[in-house]
């Protein structure tokens, strides 16, 4: 049973709170289908303003969304993933923070539909910089959601308050 649609996560992603809460709403869903031993890091609501990553996450194996070892993310909720998109990589891949590219798994996150995302990750990944390359749009997250039922019953109330 779907509870929040890609429509809805849309809708969402265009209020003020999305920008402080779409890192939390990707806390949850990795809490909720990674192992209990799993390292996160997500910086939310105001802390969204700080430098960094928007996300760190430390996976002892493989899960559908989350690959085993480190991954680092990026979250943008401009209606314009590309241009976000672009922007974060080129900073990640000036400035990593510390962590070994070739051993790390990036990740940009986005609430909305992108439909030259495959694209985007093939060029990226050619370049041979990153372990992987991987970027979740609206869609993905429709499906995250659908196999996390306690963040998608938290989520769904949460965004019938906001819309």
């Amino acid at each position: 049973m779907i509870l929040v649609t890609r429509d809805d996560i849309e809708r969402w992603a265009s209020s003020f709170e999305a920008k402080g809460e779409l890192p939390h709403l990707v806390a949850r869903l990795v809490y909720t289908t990674t192992p209990n031993n799993t390292e996160i890091r997500f910086p939310s609501g105001s802390a969204v303003f700080l430098s960094g990553w928007d996300g760190v996450v430390n996976c002892k194996e493989d899960t559908r969304f989350i690959p085993k070892g480190v991954t680092c993310i990026e979250i943008g909720t401009d209606k314009n993933p590309k241009s976000k998109s672009d922007k974060d990589y080129k900073k990640r891949k000036e400035d990593s923070l510390g962590f070994n590219q070739i051993e790390t798994t990036y990740i940009f996150i986005t609430p909305y539909i992108w439909k030259g995302k495959c694209d985007w990750i093939k060029d990226k990944q050619a370049l041979g910089i990153w372990k992987e390359v991987k970027v979740y749009d609206g869609i993905d997250l429709e499906q995250w959601l659908e196999i996390s039922l306690p963040t998608s019953k938290w989520f769904a109330s949460k965004i019938k308050q906001t819309l």
